[in-house]
This record gives structure tokens, sequence and C-alpha cells, in this order.
């Protein structure tokens, strides 16, 4: 029996052939492949010969074999249908390239892809030598990738193509073996049909369940959404959609997008869109759908710009909350004096216990970011951190934002009410800072909400409880504000169950040179670290040893201010320090006399020497341009101060305070230690 020879131009092309072949005739028959690389060892009328394409038959060895009386085939060929499912999903129009290594088996591959149904892509041929080409990224080739030529991205390999039934049934024939094989061979192909057959309904039942999967999830979706092709045809939508559009979802399928949404543009918006669908205003944006790097697809979303405004709502309100958060630590507090360092070790220690703190020190020492360290080194450190400044709020105010009110408790209260920050502060620390200047008045309710844990809102009738640690931060002498009536005794015991005095920075210059290196860090943004980098080495020590009467945060402010006016390549001269900063050292008993009372004292004792009777609203007028530290409400603390070491008297009805003999005596004191002449002169 003659055996059956694969002759083609390739090795791998015949290699596909040849293990087609052997499918339908098993051991039966033997098959052997060869390549016009290869010598053609066998005798014309040994074989019949399977020639894979019509190239095969113009070498002069197979003509010459062929003229010698050998029997041949031309093979029929089909693709291989298990690899197409990238062409199939390609979507219609896509240009492509069809890769071969002929001209003629390039066309040929072409018309078959066309004449099976793949004629929704556009095919555009490639073969080595062809002239010119168009760059796309796109290839298909049947089982030759390494001639994909370099400008393309993707490349989609179907392999080489089959021997079709008819030529096996051919081959048979030539063979004398039809009665033998052809039930055999008839069921091998019914067998692969069949497979195919079955493929394609599970990959329909697949796609079917995972369509079913995708419309639950887009009906359970908030929002209407529209998946429709490159043609603007709807695929899919979901409930809320098809109740804004007042149709059945079904009925939307299969519909283009324009005839169901008119008033959207042709094409899909690259940002979103206003529009009104049935009677609502909505915003509608779209997405591409892709698969791989091919866009299949657009995704529309609608959305209420009711739901929108309840989401922004929503986000302000986390961002209160966020509000509610300390950023300090205790590796935030620099320190190297022993005093800082005392008063650090000890605030760590009662940061354990959830006793009530009252932190007292002058302004711009730090107590809010000790309050902060303590209640992250605590065991409240996962709670919130809510401060209320007494200084800020007005006496009208401070109820209903400490305690909250009920809907309906006063004239524009927001329907539903309103929390207190007392009860945002459960499970946390609240933070009452200038205590101080709490109005006597309210003092009342604030020490019994601090003695029962619970508060009572606003036109509430029931008592809400809070479980919060208290910090309270003043930079007035409690004790003396007792004393002069203007804080209650038993708040203070209340308040005070762990006192805790912040020093001021004169009292630990050890760190002011630690600070200044910090303040420059942040505000030149880490590009400077080194003072002596940015100041002459006189600028630096006049800041370590000026007095800073308002204390870390004047001195913060001052290096924020040398930042800000620096130039680079110029160090700081004494001469571009501010300008009250280059005022004279005080000395002898001025010194003293600053150590003891304390700047911002010894100011408005200048200030009531060179006004005579001068009341707290007009201090207030002038420390707004000579020291901003001092609010009303410190200053108020001051006057309390100088009235109760002697050196101030207040007037009756509206007349204001004015100096002692005491007073007189010690601002007289400070000019001559200052060295002033004009008594007016009374200044930092």
């Amino acid at each position: 029996m003659k055996k059956v020879v694969v002759l083609s131009i390739g090795k791998l092309a015949g290699d596909v052939l040849v293990a087609h072949v052997r499918r339908f005739f098993h051991d039966t028959v033997a098959v052997e492949r060869y390549c016009l690389e290869d010598r053609l060892d066998f005798a014309p009328g040994e074989v019949v010969a399977v020639l894979s394409g019509e190239q095969v038959k113009t070498r002069p060895e197979v003509a010459a074999m062929i003229r010698a009386g050998m029997d041949c085939i031309l093979a029929r060929r089909a693709i291989d249908y298990t690899r197409i499912q990238d062409l199939l999903a390609l979507p219609d129009g896509t240009e492509v390239l069809l890769v071969n290594d002929y001209e003629a088996s390039t066309r040929s591959a072409m018309e078959h892809l066309m004449r099976v149904g793949l004629d929704h892509l556009v095919y555009h041929p490639y073969y080595p030598g062809i002239p010119s080409y168009p760059p796309l990224g796109i290839a298909i080739t049947p089982g030759e990738p390494t001639l994909v030529p370099d400008c393309v991205e993707r490349v989609i390999d179907i392999g080489s193509r089959l021997a079709d039934i008819t030529t096996i049934v051919e081959l048979v024939q030539r063979l004398g073996l039809m009665e033998q094989l052809g039930d055999s061979i008839s069921s091998q192909h019914l067998r692969e049909i069949t497979r195919l057959l079955r493929e394609i309904d599970r990959a329909g039942k697949r796609v079917a369940n995972m369509r079913d999967i995708l419309q639950v999830m887009a009906d359970y979706a908030p929002n209407g959404i529209l998946y429709t092709d490159l043609a603007g045809r709807i695929i899919l939508g979901n409930q809320t959609i098809a109740t804004v559009l007042r149709r059945p979802a079904e009925a939307m399928t299969n519909r283009l997008l324009g005839e169901l949404v008119p008033e959207l543009p042709p094409e899909p918006p690259e940002s979103s869109v206003v529009l009104t669908l049935g009677g609502q205003e909505m915003v509608v944006w779209a997405r591409p759908v892709q698969q791989g790097e091919t866009v299949t697809g657009h995704l529309y979303v609608f959305e209420t710009s009711h739901t929108i405004q309840t989401l922004e709502h929503e986000l302000r309100r986390k961002a209160r909350k966020s509000e509610h958060e300390a950023r300090y630590t205790f590796h935030d507090i620099l320190s190297k004096s022993p005093q800082m360092d005392r008063v650090l070790g000890y605030a760590q220690r009662v940061a354990q216990s959830d006793s009530t703190i009252l932190i007292q020190g002058e302004t711009g020492t730090g107590k809010e970011l000790f309050a902060q360290a303590i209640h992250n080194a605590s065991k409240r450190r996962q709670g919130p951190f809510v401060p209320v400044n007494f200084a800020a709020f007005p006496m009208g105010l401070l109820e209903s934002e400490l305690f909250g009110y009920e809907e309906g408790a006063f004239t524009g209260a927001r329907k539903g009410g309103r929390r207190g920050l007392v009860e945002e502060a459960h499970g946390g620390t609240l933070f009452l800072d200038e205590i101080g200047d709490a109005p006597l008045e309210f003092q009342v309710r604030l020490l019994r909400v601090l003695q029962e844990r619970q508060v009572r809102p606003v036109g509430g009738r029931k008592l809400v409880p809070v479980d919060v640690r208290v910090i309270a931060a003043t930079n007035k002498d409690l004790n003396l504000e007792v004393k002069q009536g203007r804080f209650r005794e038993d708040l203070f015991y209340r308040l005070s169950v762990v006192p805790l005095r912040m020093p001021s920075l004169r009292e630990r210059r050890e760190d002011i040179p630690l600070l200044i290196e910090r303040f420059i860090r942040r505000f030149s943004h880490g590009r400077q670290t080194r003072p002596l980098a940015i100041m002459t080495p006189e600028t630096f020590d006049h800041l370590c040893g000026y007095a800073w009467p308002g204390n870390i945060r004047q001195l913060m402010n001052v290096v924020e201010f040398l930042i800000s006016t620096w130039e680079e390549g110029r160090r700081v001269e004494m001469e571009h320090l501010p300008e009250y900063l280059l005022q004279p050292a005080a000395a002898g008993d001025g010194g003293l006399i600053q150590e003891v009372l304390g700047a911002d004292l010894v100011w408005m004792l200048g200030r009531f020497r060179e006004f005579g009777s001068i009341g707290r609203r007009h201090l207030a007028e002038l420390a707004a341009a000579d020291r901003p530290q001092l609010t009303e409400g410190v200053i108020r603390g001051l006057l309390a101060t100088s009235e109760a070491l002697g050196l101030t008297r207040s007037g009756t009805g509206r007349k204001g305070s004015t100096l002692t003999g005491k007073g007189h005596l010690v601002t007289d004191q400070w000019d001559e230690a200052m060295g002033y002449r004009d008594s007016k002169r009374v200044v930092l």
C-alpha cells in the first residue's frame, strides 16, 4: 500500500498537517512529512502526496516527481475553530494585519477567514517583502508569529491551518480505503463538529449566566446603569434607570441609546453632563469598557443630584469628625532643659490615669500641644479629642455648642437637632481651652456636667450620659480669679485634680536653639536645617537670649518671618530682625520687674502710665497693633492680676482702671532701669 507524504514549504505547517492526517488514519497508513529543504528520498509511484499549497507545485523537484507520475492532492485548508475566540471578540470594523509566509498563502488565509464568517474585520495582507502596509496595532497569523512586524502591539496566533474534511475524503479514496475507513472518518468528523457545538453551547451558557449575574449586580446598584456596544446599542440596563425612564428593563435591550435618552450627546461625554430625566435632575458620566487594550463598549452611570448632595453632606460630616483628632504626641515635644524634662515626665505619668488635669501657663507655651500628647498617651487615644475654646464663643452660643440642642429649641435650630461638643467627645477627651474666660453664669452648668457626667441638650428633657476625660487649660492664675470672685471655687477644685504648670520659654532657654532649628526645617520645607546656615552667629545668639514674652508661638512666628524674607546666599543680620526684637534688653531692676510680672503685664502698666484711665476695650484696641496675642479675655485676666497685686484700681461705672501709687512706683523703676527720660515710653 502506498504511504502518504505531506510536502510543505515550512516544517511547522507540515508538522501540523501530518498530525491532523494521522488522527484519521491512525496506524493504517504511514504518514511522513517533507519540507522543501529536505531530500525527497521516495519513488513517485510509492506515495500519495498531500501538497500544503500551490507554491509547492512550482518547486522543480516536486514538479519533476509529478511528471514522473506521483499521485498528489492539493490540500484544501481550514482554520482551527477552537482558536478563533479572540477574533470573535474584536469589535466590528477593527483593522488587522494578516501575517503569513508568502503572498499567495496570506491572501488564501484572508479569503478563508472571510468565507467562514469572520468578515467583521478589515484584513490587510503582510508577508516578507511586501512593498507597503499600514502600521496597525493588531496582527492575526496562522502559525507565523516570528514574521509579525515590530509596529504590532497585539498578536493573535490562530495556528497553522488544517486539512479540511474534503481533502481527507479524497485522500482515503486515492488509497482505496473508503470501505475500511469511511465510517470512522465520518464519525471522527462528526465528533469534532459535536465537540465544537458543545463548546459553543457551554460558552453560550457561561455568557448567559454571567449576563444574569451582571444584571442582578446592576439591579442592586443605587445608581442608574446602561451598558452599550460601540454602536450605542443597549446591551444591559438596570432597574433603577428603567424606573427613571418609565419603561420595563427588558424593553431597553437592543434599543439605541439615542432613542431612549435623546438628551445625551451622540458621542460618549468625556466629563459628566447634567440633564433632566423623568422629572429628576441627574448627573451622567460615561466610561469606556475595555477587553485588554480594546474598547468594546461604554458604561453610562446616572446619579440624581440629590444623591450627590447627600454624599457631599456626609463627607463634610466625616471631615468634621476627623477634626476631632489629636495630632501631637510626646515625641513632638522638644526639650533638653531639666525643668521641661520634669514636666514631660510628670505629664506622661498622669496621662495613664483618667483624672481631670488643669494646665496653666502663659500664652504660647504649648498648652494644647501638651493636652493632645496626654490624650494620645492615654487609654482613650482611639477616641475623639474635642477642643472647646471659651474665649472664641459668645455667651449666646456657648450653651448650645457645648451641650447641643433639640429640634425646635430656638429660632433657626437645625431640623433634627444637633449633638453638642461634650457629647461628641464621648469615649475620648474634652479639652476646655481658656477655661478662665468662661462666663461666671455658665460655670454653674459646666460644673454639674463635670460632676454628673451627663448633659441635657438645650430644649431637651432627657439627660444624655457621657464618658469623657477632661483637660482644662488657661493662661490665668485661677487661684487669683477665685479670690476676685471671677471663677467659682468649686469648679476650680473640680478642674485642678491634677495641676500641671507649663514653664515659659525664658524658663527653658536651653530649648530655644532646638525650637529654632525645628521651625527653620518646617518653614523651609526641609531645605535648611541649621540656624547658622541662614543667620549670623550674632543674630542667633540674640534670638537665644531674647525674653520671648509670647513664648513658643512668638518664636515660631519670628522664624517664619525670617524664612519668608530670607534670600539665598545671604545670612540674616541683626538689622533684618523685627524692630521690636532690637529694643534694649532689660537690666537690673527692670529685668527683675519683667521676670516677676511678665512682659504682658509690664506693657499694660505702660499703657496706664501713658493714658491715665483706660478701659479693657481700649487696651484690646491698642494691643491689636503692639501685642496681638493679648485678646480681651487675656487682658481681663491681666487686670485682675494687677488689681490683686495692688498696681491698679478699677473705676466705678464706665470709668476705666488707673494706676495706684504702687503701680506708679513700679513703672518709675522700670523707666529708670531702661534709661527712659520720658515716663510715657514704658514699652517692651
